[in-house]
C-alpha cells in the first residue's frame, strides 16, 4: 500500500472468503488479523473485493457461499 499511495494509486485487494476446492484455494479464513487488515485497506481509502473460490462459475451453491 505505501508504495502505491506515494504514487497516489489506489488498489483493489481481493480476498478469498470461502474455500471451494482443497488445491486451488487458500483457506482464507476471517480471522482477527485479517479483520484488522481488512479495516486498514478501508481506513487508507484503497477498494477491498471478494474473490469467488475456485469453480464457483459453475456451481451456484459455492458462489453463493463466497459472499
Amino acid at each position: 500500500m505505501n508504495e502505491c499511495e506515494e504514487k497516489n494509486h489506489k488498489v483493489i485487494f481481493f480476498f478469498i472468503s470461502y474455500k471451494t476446492h482443497n488445491i486451488k484455494d487458500i483457506d482464507a479464513g476471517i480471522t482477527q488479523p485479517v479483520v484488522r487488515l481488512l479495516k486498514m485497506i478501508n481506513e487508507r481509502g484503497h477498494t477491498i473485493g471478494l474473490h469467488p473460490g475456485y469453480n464457483t462459475y459453475n456451481n451456484k451453491k459455492n458462489l453463493k457461499s463466497s459472499y
